[in-house]
């Protein structure tokens, strides 16, 4: 759930040393709308650049960059 991604990331953060960087990638749903279905792996649902970005704003982080390669969202955070 969405409130499933806000505590991790919360959880993350607090865990993250000092200065630290926190890097993550994802499907980007952009690329994806349809993407909210059970995958090889169990339930898959990305978010949107936009969306993860506020997310770990929401979480504390400092965001660095992001790259968008399509399909697939990097990004680089801090704390």
């Amino acid at each position: 759930t969405e409130e499933g991604y806000k505590i991790a990331l919360k959880e993350i953060y607090r865990v993250l040393v000092k200065n630290g960087t926190f890097i993550v990638t994802y499907a980007n749903s952009d690329s994806f709308p349809a993407i909210d279905h059970y995958g090889d792996f169990g339930y898959f649902r990305s978010a949107s650049p936009a969306t993860m970005r506020k997310w770990l704003v929401d979480a504390g982080f400092k965001l660095v960059t992001t790259e968008n390669q399509g399909d697939r969202i990097g990004l680089v955070a801090t704390k």
